[in-house]
């Protein structure tokens, strides 16, 4: 009885740490965009991310180097790069571009079928929040059958700011075409 208990227990934890193991693979993720640039004004280097998972869900990343040079994360997101397939029929790779520069950076993603659209949403570093804040969201769209185009601008609410890590761009883009 001793034996089948311990024989078991081994294959208890062999197919627990198996099954672990598995799953963890599964979640590895990869860098799709990397920019170094000085993103709060504090003189030093910081890392801008984007990490894409194996189920195809992005993150985007800012990270800080600390006194021993070692990067820690500083700001996360999880909604707010679309995914691979995300763009619709138009395109395979919504995300356009990423525009850093001293203290901000501007993402743009696009796609679209019949209506091919353009987002683009930038965001400052603030210190008195000591975060990074939307400064502007647009959503550019054009009708290719009846030659269209039309602009959607959010209004920025400069006392209630929206956070980096706070933002979502299925709510923010979704407010702009309702």
């Amino acid at each position: 009885m001793v034996k089948y208990i311990l024989a078991c227990a081994i294959n208890f934890v062999f197919l627990t740490s198996a099954a672990y193991a598995e799953n963890q693979s599964e979640n590895v993720s990869k860098v799709i965009y990397q920019k170094e640039a000085d993103l709060n004004q504090d003189g030093k280097t910081d890392r801008l991310l984007i990490e894409e998972n194996s189920e195809g869900k992005r993150s985007f990343k800012i990270l800080l180097q600390d006194s021993k040079k070692y990067w820690n994360t500083a700001v996360e997101n999880h909604n707010m790069i679309l995914c691979r397939d995300c763009g619709g029929v138009s395109t395979t790779e919504p995300l356009e571009s990423v525009e850093v520069k001293r203290n901000s950076f501007e993402v743009t993603q696009e796609g679209g079928s019949r209506e091919k659209w353009t987002s683009t949403y930038k965001f400052q570093y603030s210190p008195k929040l000591n975060t990074w804040v939307l400064k502007k969201a647009k959503m550019e769209v054009y009708d290719t059958i009846t030659g269209k185009n039309s602009e959607k601008r959010k209004k920025i609410n400069r006392l209630k700011p929206i956070k980096l890590q706070d933002f979502n761009y299925d709510e923010t883009f979704n407010s702009l075409t309702n």
